[in-house]
């Protein structure tokens, strides 16, 4: 339980318009200077808990089939072509040939091994588009939390390096309204609107356009709010993880 005193009341205004807002909406009140205290209270039993998407892991390796009883078998096919071809002509080359392939095919499931070999963290565009959105939507879900370390722990799970830091501070200061007062803006959801690839050296980049849809509370209502942002990301696998370790804003603007 919380709870809000306001004393800013004046001879012409002795109502002030207030509101307590969790996932489940508004709760309006009307603060009086003989009740001038708003009180919230969380009546959720299961509010929703912020969580990072899980993101598919980079393969960095590939197993590869070494069928080892076809090779011998093929090893073994040369030879014995020579051999026949000279005692017996050439349809018996071609006969003994022929059951040695078919040895070698069925002997291929029994005798066999696989070797892991480096692979390329090629993606799909459809697989790209899933992973740059997944991406992003950690992103923003990081600021659900509410103290520094498990934001920047957060965030850590989806950026690198002073990139970290840096989108920190840019989105930290566009999700509060220094207009009113500084209220932060609660992110609904992320939709990318448009994304085009290329690979890139260890990666990929992502040019791409996402809006941001959210709400603010201020003064008993309820504000939406819709950014659009156009950037260029870089997408790299990092110690097992793809992260974005590059981040170019291109245009960012208010469509709501």
């Amino acid at each position: 339980i919380s709870s809000v005193e306001w004393n800013l009341f004046s001879p012409k205004m002795q109502v002030v318009r207030a509101a307590a807002t969790d996932e489940a909406g508004p709760l309006p009140y009307k603060l009086r200077p003989d009740d001038n205290v708003l009180v919230w209270k969380n009546f959720l039993k299961n509010p929703t808990i912020p969580a990072i998407k899980p993101i598919a892991p980079p393969q960095m390796m590939k197993q590869v089939e070494i069928p080892l009883g076809t090779i011998l078998c093929l090893i073994l096919f040369i030879p014995l072509v020579r051999t026949m071809h000279r005692e017996k002509g050439r349809l018996a080359a071609g006969l003994g040939g022929g059951v040695v392939l078919v040895c070698a095919i069925l002997i291929y499931p029994f005798l066999g091994f696989s070797v892991s070999v480096p692979a390329s963290p090629e993606l799909s565009d459809d697989a790209s588009t899933e992973l740059v959105s997944g991406l992003l939507e950690n992103v923003y879900t990081s600021f659900d939390f509410r103290d520094e370390s498990t934001i920047y722990d957060a965030l850590d799970q989806s950026l690198v390096g002073d990139l970290l830091t840096e989108v920190y501070l840019q989105t930290k200061k566009s999700l509060e309204l220094a207009s009113q007062g500084g209220a932060s803006v609660k992110v609904k959801a992320v939709q990318l609107e448009q994304a085009e690839f290329e690979p890139a050296e260890n990666g990929f980049l992502a040019n791409c356009t996402w809006d941001v849809l959210g709400s603010v509370g201020h003064w008993g209502h309820i504000h939406q709010r819709v950014n659009r942002y156009n950037a260029e990301l870089k997408i790299e696998p990092i110690e097992g993880a793809w992260k974005i370790t590059g981040l170019e804003i291109l245009e960012e603007q208010r469509m709501k």
